[in-house]
């Protein structure tokens, strides 16, 4: 397949303990991402599709035939040692990375069965009421700072894509302070006092 071949978005899965898919765009031969585990992305897709996230990344995999190579991501339920010529170049990457700060705090939100996660800086976290604050734990497996999310999320206007936000005036020194944060979609029924979906 020549170099410059337009892409396809498709995911993988990153384990059985995620929610969620991790998305990516390929040009390598379609019977490669097959043999892969590769299942492309469309606008109804059931299981929200992460893509651009840091964390978890899948194995990632690539074979050599003759002078070329092609190299991409696999998925977690293809049994590697069924593939031929294929070698394994980065193990899966899962759970969150060490930080060396303890200015921010890992939160969630849920997208239908799925976990979107960020850090958030703790200065900002104290004024966020706390039935708004998910906070991540080693038990939780989420999906860490994607760009944006494809699946039957429908977000706003027909888009899809970061999970909602909402967000509250408050009073503070120098004058109002307003501060948002990620909420879970479907978007709860009830937000605490003083706080509405960010438009």
């Amino acid at each position: 397949m020549p170099v410059y071949a337009d892409k396809r978005k498709v995911s993988v899965s990153v384990g059985t303990q995620y929610g969620g898919r991790y998305g990516f765009q390929t040009n390598i031969d379609t019977a490669d991402s097959s043999a892969l585990g590769h299942q492309e992305v469309t606008g109804n897709t059931a299981t929200p599709v992460f893509f651009g996230c840091s964390r978890p990344k899948p194995a990632r995999v690539r074979k050599v035939s003759g002078t070329t190579s092609v190299s991409s991501f696999l998925d977690a339920g293809v049994d590697f040692g069924s593939l031929t010529n294929w070698v394994l170049v980065q193990a899966a990457k899962l759970g969150p990375a060490p930080r060396d700060t303890d200015k921010s705090t890992l939160h969630y939100v849920e997208i239908q069965g799925a976990k979107y996660a960020w850090y958030a800086p703790k200065y900002n976290t104290v004024k966020v009421p706390g039935d708004l604050k998910n906070v991540v734990s080693g038990t939780d497996y989420c999906f860490l700072g994607a760009n944006y999310i494809e699946g039957i999320i429908d977000v706003e206007g027909g888009r899809l894509n970061k999970p909602p936000r909402a967000c509250s005036e408050t009073a503070g020194q120098d004058g109002v302070d307003l501060v948002s944060t990620f909420i879970s979609w479907p978007i709860p029924g009830t937000l605490p006092v003083g706080w509405v979906p960010k438009q």
